[in-house]
């Protein structure tokens, strides 16, 4: 069985947060089940928007949740603690609690054609376009196959200098040419696969 599989017939939803845990049977947690009734949130044809939810930023997370309500897309906020999402048939909130990078194999597994993946994360990304997926961190910078390779290739010596003691620090804090350009990217994206969807 597929994770997307499980997924669909194995999770609990809570309605008083939208929160979904995930238990033993897709083999990422072992928290207690609520007591709430099976859902099957999502089908196999829906494209849905992951986003690695241990780090978004705030205003990233808003538009998101926006952007989910106004035009009716999935969004599954996927993290190691519970994120807070507002009611809505289009919003969900996934905790997993086994291992650093637990939220980060749940996303990548269940990423397909189509998806997007929201994430800082340059390994997770290059895991999701590799799945099918079209990636975007919070700056607003898409990550294809076309473009994956040299963004993982900088990202590792950018990894090497720090380790040397090369460089030091990290990038400056995220602005508002960078929300408006996620917010492009994210609408373009959405628009992309109505229009594919259409054609």
């Amino acid at each position: 069985m597929t994770i997307r599989s499980a997924f669909q017939c194995s999770i609990w939803h809570c309605a008083d947060a939208n929160h979904i845990a995930i238990i033993a049977a897709v083999g990422l947690t072992n928290v207690a089940r609520p007591k709430a009734t099976l859902a099957c949130a999502m089908t196999s044809a829906e494209t849905t928007i992951w986003v690695d939810g241990d780090a978004v930023p705030g205003p990233i997370r808003d538009i998101l949740t926006r952007a989910a309500v106004r035009r009716q897309m999935m969004t599954v906020f996927v993290a190691h603690h519970s994120v807070r999402v507002p009611k809505s048939a289009y919003l969900r909130s996934l905790t997993v609690t086994q291992g650093l990078d637990a939220a980060d194999n749940y996303i990548a597994e269940s990423a397909r054609p189509g998806d997007l993946v929201v994430t800082a994360d340059i390994p997770l990304a290059a895991r999701a376009v590799a799945a099918g997926a079209t990636a975007v961190n919070p700056r607003g910078t898409v990550y294809t196959k076309e473009t994956i390779q040299s963004h993982l290739a900088q990202r590792n010596l950018m990894t090497d200098l720090r380790d040397q003691g090369v460089v030091s620090g990290g990038p400056a804090p995220i602005g508002r040419a960078h929300i408006q350009a996620f917010a492009n990217a994210l609408d373009g994206h959405i628009t992309a696969m109505r229009n594919r969807a259409g054609s």
